[in-house]
């Protein structure tokens, strides 16, 4: 009989006092805590206008015979933009004797940006994809004439008007980043051949320091094609620092 009681009287003041009820759970919740009445108000008006058009969606898609779906996976707009945008590349790389085939691994998301572009910003596009091919082959632009020292990568090849911005350390450009920055092949990258004997990791012959064969201060073994670590010996190093610098961090 108790037991009864307390159930009923609970059920009383659950119906009679409920907004005591609802703020006492309000003060729990840590995303409303802190929130005015109008604040809090606010947020349920958003929550029920969500819920109101997912189901609409869903009621949708249930009188249509088809399971209820709330987000669409297929937008014809979406797919006609971005056929627009490859078919102006294709056009303009054709005319321009740019290599079809670059746009075979062009996403579609990321073509469907470019709709905005005109003919010379698309042609800027291809230029680019151009460009980045060539370096993830191992191949330097016709541009590329200019020598620097990149954090990441080492002597790289790059425009002479990036050079001539960056700050010049014992003889070299140096860059915080290149436009090899991303190609992972790192042996077919093309580099400015450097002097072993202007490294700071070269050892020299300790009888013979200027002429004698020293050797290298981090192990890099010469490759079958290049000499044997003289100081005047060229070669294309991806180690290589210069004297008096501290190491590329």
């Amino acid at each position: 009989m108790a037991t009864t009681e307390r159930t009923s009287l609970h059920e009383l003041l659950r119906v009679a006092f409920p907004s005591v009820r609802n703020t006492q759970q309000m003060t729990k919740n840590r995303a409303t805590a802190r929130a005015t009445g109008t604040q809090q108000t606010s947020l349920k008006v958003l929550a029920l206008l969500a819920l109101g058009r997912t189901n609409t969606r869903n009621k949708s898609a249930a009188e249509g015979g088809k399971p209820a779906q709330q987000t669409p996976v297929f937008d014809p707009a979406f797919v006609a933009q971005e056929s627009d945008v490859r078919g102006r590349l294709i056009r303009i790389a054709e005319a321009d004797l740019f290599n079809v085939a670059l746009l075979d691994s062009q996403e579609a998301d990321d073509l469907a940006l470019l709709a905005n572009l005109d003919d010379n910003g698309l042609r800027g596009f291809l230029q680019c994809i151009h460009d980045d091919s060539l370096r993830v082959h191992g191949h330097c632009l016709p541009d590329d004439t200019a020598r620097a020292l990149c954090r990441s990568c080492g002597p790289v090849w790059i425009g002479p008007e990036v050079a001539a911005l960056a700050p010049i350390i014992e003889g070299w450009p140096r860059v915080l980043g290149c436009p090899w920055c991303h190609v992972k092949n790192r042996q077919a990258m093309r580099r400015p051949a450097i002097n072993c004997g202007d490294c700071r990791h070269f050892i020299p012959d300790p009888v013979n320091p200027g002429a004698g064969m020293g050797r290298c201060g981090i192990d890099r073994e010469p490759k079958e094609s290049e000499p044997m670590h003289y100081p005047d010996a060229q070669r294309e190093c991806e180690k290589f620092n210069p004297k008096g610098v501290r190491p590329c961090q």
